[in-house]
């Protein structure tokens, strides 16, 4: 066989010709798979420790995005550098009669095929995991419906239902429509933790006052101590506990859990919370609820007022 190796004319000529082994064979191993390979090892590689670091609502979302651009890209990366090096190997060995340095380029790309299998193997493992980050971060809310509305003419926005993907940004929405908003009334069961920090923050920006006449627990509690003052209604409930993620199985998802839980607990610890009321709220297993009584409440610090009988006070 004649014209081994190729010379390229261009960017899509070098690709092509690496796919068909047409360059020579140290270029298409030490260049194109061992080099070009070493980022992307790095990044995938990290994978879960950057999975063990997200937090925020922000955060989430570009975890997913560098996980869909990696986990899109990287793949057929690969199986181009291991086919095309193999090739190469054989034109080499067809040209020169020289099958030792082939034969172990060979056998290396053998260990890049077990290599990629077990990275396909423990992305599949992980899977539940990377979908729910997907549904997240694309918006799609498993966990309920919501509603926003500006209430007491204008001086209020509620917000019932999920803390969900969106919230935050109809929060904003409405808070623009009002020329002096001053609280924001909450009754939710909970949601994503991420949006509760979101929401919390919006709160503490616009200086916004929080109010709960109903329940509010889990995400929601988190979003109800963003506000200056934090008040509660007669009968109202603020319900803490774990992070919840309902994939258990998902050794990913465990690692999400327990940064989450350091979340709630930096929130809690920025809103002045007393950290022996914290330890209660966390020690407290995901499949239950901590409703701790207004005294309660007021002595951990998590509420400023009680409004009773249309009267504002200062909580006990």
């Amino acid at each position: 066989m004649g014209g081994w190796p190729k010379r390229s004319t261009g960017p899509i000529d070098y690709i092509v010709n690496h796919w068909r082994g047409d360059l020579s064979l140290a270029k298409s191993y030490w260049l194109n798979t061992f080099l070009l390979s070493l980022p992307f090892t790095i990044m995938l590689s990290s994978l879960e420790s950057l999975a063990q670091a997200v937090r925020t609502m922000e955060q989430t979302t570009l975890f997913f995005w560098v996980f869909a651009s990696l986990t899109v890209f990287a793949v057929p990366l690969t199986v181009w550098q291991l086919i095309g090096t193999w090739r190469s190997a054989t034109k080499r060995t067809l040209n020169t009669g020289k099958s030792g340095w082939s034969s172990v380029a060979k056998v290396v790309m053998v260990i890049g095929w077990l290599q990629l299998s077990a990275g396909i193997v423990q992305i599949a493992d992980d899977w539940p995991a990377y979908e729910e980050i997907a549904s997240y971060t694309l918006g799609l809310n498993p966990i309920g419906d919501y509603t926003v509305t500006v209430i007491d003419g204008g001086s209020g926005v509620a917000v019932q239902g999920a803390i969900a993907r969106g919230v935050v940004d109809e929060v904003r929405s409405a808070l623009a429509r009002v020329e002096e908003p001053f609280y924001v009334a909450l009754d939710s069961e909970g949601g994503r933790i991420g949006v509760g920090d979101s929401l919390n923050r919006l709160i503490q920006e616009r200086g916004l006052a929080t109010l709960v006449e109903g329940k509010c627990y889990s995400a929601c509690a988190l979003a109800f101590l963003g506000g200056q003052s934090r008040i509660v209604g007669d009968g109202a409930m603020i319900g803490f506990h774990k992070a919840r993620s309902g994939l258990d199985d998902s050794p990913t998802f465990r690692a999400m859990e327990l940064s989450a839980d350091e979340l709630q607990r930096t929130i809690m610890r920025e809103a002045g919370v007393r950290e022996w009321f914290i330890d209660e709220a966390l020690d407290t297993p995901s499949e239950r609820m901590w409703r701790p009584s207004v005294e309660v409440l007021a002595e951990g610090d998590v509420i400023t007022h009680t409004w009773t009988d249309g009267e504002l006070r200062l909580a006990p």
